[in-house]
């Protein structure tokens, strides 16, 4: 974050907006599906469910079937908005990050540019035009937009955690606390080697420049 200039910050910030609407869409896209199979499966619900019964009695329907058939249709276009939601906070956030990669780029050449005779004859060019061309690319592809879409799924778990919180919450802190406990096992296992790879990758990509 501290790599940011002020714009890219307030860009940052306005996009977290887009990703919490987007987070909610989804929520109401899944959160909308349980209840119409609930009632595909068992019509007879339409009497039974006092809400069902008075939206059925709302809208003026006559045909069980064609307010299952209404229902189904509203459902599809909850998960058809959600969806390109999603397609649109996706496309902005990789925009983003790309613009960052980019203009982060040109701040290190500029940098560079910037620097003194001894600075260039005691260096390797080679290790310069690595890290303008290599690493920050790197830096935007696995590291920023890696984390603008985790930020982005972490807006969307708070939401389905407190709904199942609030649905069943012995189900939701075993639910939480197993996944939880299998990412902290996978994060463990696999940091030390993607840490050794990552600077391995650095070196070569020097030797190749």
């Amino acid at each position: 974050y501290s790599l940011l200039t002020k714009k890219q910050r307030a860009r940052f910030l306005k996009l977290q907006l887009l990703v919490i609407i987007t987070s909610f869409g989804e929520i109401l896209g899944i959160a909308s599906i349980a209840p119409f199979m609930s009632l595909v499966g068992d019509i007879s619900k339409i009497k039974t469910n006092n809400y069902i019964s008075d939206i059925y009695h709302y809208l003026d329907f006559n045909n069980p079937y064609d307010f299952v058939f209404w229902i189904g249709i509203l459902v599809l276009i909850f998960l058809i908005i959600s969806t390109l939601l999603s397609v649109l906070s996706t496309y902005k956030l990789a925009m983003f990050a790309a613009e960052i990669g980019t203009e982060n780029a040109d701040r290190l050449y500029k940098h560079y540019l910037n620097q003194n005779w001894i600075f260039h004859s005691e260096g390797s060019s080679a290790q310069l035009i690595k890290q303008i061309a290599n690493e920050c690319v790197r830096v935007t592809d696995l590291v920023i937009l890696p984390l603008i879409l985790m930020n982005s799924k972490i807006v969307l778990v708070a939401f389905l955690t407190i709904a199942l919180i609030l649905y069943n919450p012995l189900i939701a802190v075993i639910g939480f606390g197993a996944f939880s406990i299998l990412y902290l096992i996978i994060f463990q296992i696999s940091k030390r080697k993607l840490s050794a790879n990552g600077k391995a990758l650095s070196n070569v990509a020097t030797i190749r420049f």
